[in-house]
């Protein structure tokens, strides 16, 4: 099986809808949970009855609406916690963010809104932008030099895929068309050379 065929069927398996993949992705991830503090006396969610400062794991979608309405105080999840934010600085490149949240990006710049959360936004930040970053173009740039893409890509967010993809895309694409550029140069060499040919032989 070749690489080009592995990564084809990767991208087939993560687009398993014709509906919008960016709205299907925020719908996933606003199913992620994330700690509440109750504000108020008693709040109802769902069969459960919370006292104040209770804390509570809800799903972000609701939390968001609790938050707006000053019923809870939205906290930072374990996943964007310090010892999670101290691994991404010494080597983010390592840091298997997929199993902490397929939609780790996503999560994060909601839960910055709400927290107010400077640190945690430029952390995101400087994670998606520094040496993982790099590491991603370098992947999906010889792509066809690793056979090991399932284990790549299963290190990877949603939204690292999507650029993973992108990358691989614009190689191929790049690839494509110096081949069919060397084909039309060598073609015209060929015919160049034969009217040349002609044209020594018309002049002799």
């Amino acid at each position: 099986e070749t690489t080009t065929t592995m990564v084809n069927a990767a991208k087939q398996d993560d687009a398993r809808s014709s509906t919008s993949l960016r709205t299907v992705d925020e719908m996933l991830a606003e199913e992620e949970l994330v700690p509440v503090t109750v504000l108020v006396e008693e709040l109802s969610v769902g069969q459960r009855c919370l006292e104040r400062s209770k804390v509570a794991q809800v799903p972000l979608w609701l939390a968001e609406k609790l938050a707006s309405k000053n019923l809870v105080r939205v906290e930072t999840p374990a996943i964007f916690g310090d010892s999670v934010r101290d691994s991404l600085e010494a080597g983010a490149a390592s840091v298997d963010l997929r199993s902490l949240s397929p939609y780790y990006y996503t999560v994060g710049k909601r839960i910055v809104r709400l927290t107010h959360d400077d640190d945690l936004r430029k952390c995101l930040r400087a994670t998606l932008a520094g040496d993982r970053f790099a590491k991603i173009i370098d992947w999906s740039q010889n792509a066809d030099t690793h056979t090991d893409i399932d284990d790549l890509l299963g290190k990877l967010t949603e939204e690292e895929r999507e650029l993973f993809y992108a990358g691989y895309d614009a190689q191929r694409d790049a690839a494509d068309y110096k081949s069919r550029a060397s084909r039309y140069r060598l073609r015209t060499s060929a015919v160049f050379a034969k009217a040349s040919k002609n044209l020594q032989s018309t002049l002799l």
